[in-house]
Parts: C-alpha cells; structure tokens; sequence
C-alpha cells in the first residue's frame, strides 16, 4: 500500500487526474477555459498537481479530460515561440519546469464523453494506464 506524503517507490510510476468535469460552478470563466487551468497564484492548479507528482516520482501522467478541454493538453505541449517568449521576458524558471514536464514525463489524454462520475472517469483512464499496473 502507498501512503500519501510519501516519496514514491518501486513501480508506481504512473497518476490519473481526472479533468473532465464541466466547472459548472465557475461559468462563465469555464466556458472557455477549463477549471483546471484557473490559476492559483501564478500558475494554473493543474500546473502545481503535475509539478508535485513529477516530484514523487511520476512518470506518466493521465489525464482525463472531456470534449472542448484541449486546452490542457495544450498547456503541456512543447511551444518554441512560447518558450523563447517567456526567457525574453525574464521568465525563465518558469520556462525551464515546462520545459521539464516535456522532458521528464509522457502525457496521455484519455476523453470521458459523458460525466457520469468519478469511478467513470478514472475507468476511462484503464487503457492509458495498463489493465494491471498500480496508479496514484
């Protein structure tokens, strides 16, 4: 069993993040940005749950979305222009941990079509993440 807080060991190398929900709560902002990507602070909350599971050990990182939220996957892609924008700008950390993302983990983004739940949306995730292979 894996306890929460600690460092990650053996072959958990692997989290599903369930994102397909609809942010009813914070329309009309979620119309056209996904809550995920609201920020907190500085940074969108998706950024600071990828960045914290990058530091457990996470590999792969699976996130469900839902149809209209590319905007996710976008975050993570690489962005040249982007890149050099934001070291221009004095922005280079930041620059430098996207950049990491791109480097250190593999991204997959399975749809959950219909909301019919949390346990649904985590079962969306099975063939991204393997049958038999443990997640967080």
């Amino acid at each position: 069993m894996y306890n929460v807080g600690m460092a990650v060991t053996g072959d958990l190398t692997t989290v599903v993040i369930p994102a397909a929900g609809l942010g009813t709560r914070f329309l009309p902002l979620t119309k056209v940005v996904p809550k995920e990507l609201v920020p907190a602070f500085d940074r969108p909350v998706l950024h600071y749950a990828v960045r914290e599971a990058m530091a457990a050990g996470i590999r792969h990182v699976v996130i469900v979305t839902s149809p209209g939220k590319e905007a996710m996957e976008d975050y993570f892609k690489p962005s040249p222009h982007i890149e050099q924008l934001m070291r221009d700008k004095g922005y280079g950390a930041d620059d430098d941990e996207l950049h990491d993302f791109a480097q250190r983990l593999r991204f997959s983004y399975p749809v959950q079509e219909e909301q019919l739940g949390l346990g649904h949306a985590v079962l969306c995730a099975r063939e991204a993440v393997g049958r038999e292979n443990p997640f967080a």
